[in-house]
């Protein structure tokens, strides 16, 4: 009885070690431009304002852990699952909302002054691909 307790514990803090490990080796940018289709945007990214930010931090909601791990985990198994094993070329697109959130998050101090019914990057083309920036902010 003991000893499969002791091995139930061993897997179960060994499963554990691999999810925590998992979740942050998926949080580093590195990790979102090993897919070929992404290694453009990383390198728009690397040029941007927001370089020193990580993909999560405006592709994932941050309301409460439990919404953010389950994005996480919804847009990264598909993605996977659809750029792996289908060699399908694109990524999940449905998260526009999720981003927009997550600039009037981070740039509360000028709602006052924007029209929030746009997305953002509606006129801050530049924010997501500085080779597209055609004047704007």
């Amino acid at each position: 009885m003991l000893k499969r307790a002791l091995i139930t514990l061993t897997v179960m803090l060994s499963l554990g070690l691999v999810a925590v490990s998992a979740l942050k080796i998926t949080d580093e940018p590195e990790f979102c431009a090993s897919c070929h289709l992404m290694e453009e945007h990383r390198y728009s990214w690397m040029k941007s304002v927001h370089r020193d930010l990580k993909c999560v931090e405006c592709h994932l909601p941050h309301q409460n852990p439990l919404e953010y791990y389950y994005w996480k985990a919804r847009f990264g198994l598909n993605d996977y699952i659809k750029f792996y094993l289908y060699s399908v070329d694109e990524v999940s697109l449905k998260h526009g909302e999720v981003v927009k959130n997550n600039c009037l998050r981070c740039h509360s101090e000028i709602l006052s002054v924007v029209n929030v019914s746009r997305d953002c990057w509606s006129c801050h083309r530049v924010v997501h691909n500085p080779e597209s920036y055609i004047g704007g902010v």
